[in-house]
């Protein structure tokens, strides 16, 4: 499990860069293995299970990348509904850009980094914003589910 310091570098990475209040893990507890980041809900339970060796628990919340923190594209779909920044709603045609390989050319007046996009008020994933433009990081399967018409 990561320490006190760790756990509120990542909560305060979350609030400070989307806009994610700390509270919304309040009941969660995070592990680190290697380069990556887990999230399980907290519960007495886990002090039986401690001396086993465990594989992987939890969700992937996480991954270290170059320079940047990376949430993974579940753990955005399940809170990114709650950020108030970094957040960008696309259209279809803007997402089919993305699914293309285009960038998207934005002024969003951001540090470098994610960005949280979203259509018809529906969290996909992330985007990667750098200069002033936005590549998707969205896997390919998310976005082929996205452009189904309804």
């Amino acid at each position: 499990m990561v320490g006190y310091d760790d756990k509120l570098s990542l909560l305060s990475y979350l609030e400070g860069r989307f806009g994610i209040p700390k509270d919304e893990f309040k009941d969660y507890m995070i592990f680190k293995k290697n380069r990556s980041y887990w999230m399980i809900n907290e519960s007495s339970q886990i002090n039986h299970a401690s001396h086993l060796k465990v594989m992987g628990a939890g969700m992937k919340v996480f991954q270290e990348v170059g320079e940047f923190l990376k949430p993974t594209t579940r753990f955005i779909q399940m809170f990114g509904h709650t950020a108030t920044r970094a957040t960008l709603e696309i259209n279809k045609k803007e997402l089919g850009d993305l699914v293309e390989g285009r960038f998207l050319l934005v002024d969003m007046g951001l540090d470098n980094g994610y960005v949280i996009l979203s259509i018809e008020n529906q969290v996909l994933g992330l985007g990667l914003l750098i200069d002033g433009s936005i590549r998707t990081q969205i896997p390919r399967k998310e976005i082929m589910y996205s452009m189904r018409s309804d």
